[in-house]
């Protein structure tokens, strides 16, 4: 529901349904806080900014990599 609220009305008829499908595939909560090692959504919060500061250092890792290569405007 958020999506549709806040995203979709900016996106593509095509992305919009993708988006669609991917949110069908999703797991359940139950089965993504298992993912995280937690038993209530309470405890998500600091495991989940952990993982959020490791994924930002990768993106911008990853980021100066491809723009060292001249790699960021690809076709």
């Amino acid at each position: 529901d958020a999506y549709k609220v806040a995203l979709a009305p900016h996106h593509h008829w095509m992305l919009r349904q993708a988006a669609e499908i991917v949110f069908l595939a999703l797991p359940d909560r139950e089965y993504f806080l298992q993912l995280v090692c937690v038993q209530k959504q309470e405890e998500a919060t600091p495991v989940l900014r952990i993982i959020v500061h490791a994924l930002s250092l990768v993106h911008t890792r990853t980021q100066r990599i491809l723009e060292k290569y001249n790699m960021l405007e690809l076709p």
